[in-house]
């Protein structure tokens, strides 16, 4: 027989801050509501404390990336092609001068 869990918030916010910079948050403030919804008044202070600090660092993160995507798409020598060994533009790959 399979069993199920319920995933806490910890669990979302990790999947948060794996998943693409434009996935919903609204499954994560759901889960951070009936995280809290049952714990006493300072469990709950304590609780959101903690969550938001994590939610604080990933929308930073997603910050950054959507930023540098934006830098990237205006970027006057092209596009930023992501690599092993930098970044290159298309017109360094275009050129020839890899």
């Amino acid at each position: 027989m399979t069993t199920y869990r319920q995933l806490t918030i910890w669990d979302v916010l990790d999947e948060l801050s794996e998943s693409p910079a434009t996935s919903s948050l609204v499954p994560m403030w759901e889960c951070l509501d009936a995280e809290l919804e049952n714990l006493p008044l300072e469990a709950q202070l304590s609780t959101a404390a903690l969550a938001f600090s994590q939610i604080a660092d990933i929308l930073k993160s997603r910050a950054e990336v959507l930023l540098q995507d934006t830098r990237d798409l205006n970027s006057p020598k092209g596009p930023i092609v992501r690599t092993g060994h930098g970044n290159k533009s298309m017109s360094d790959y275009a050129c020839g001068c890899v």
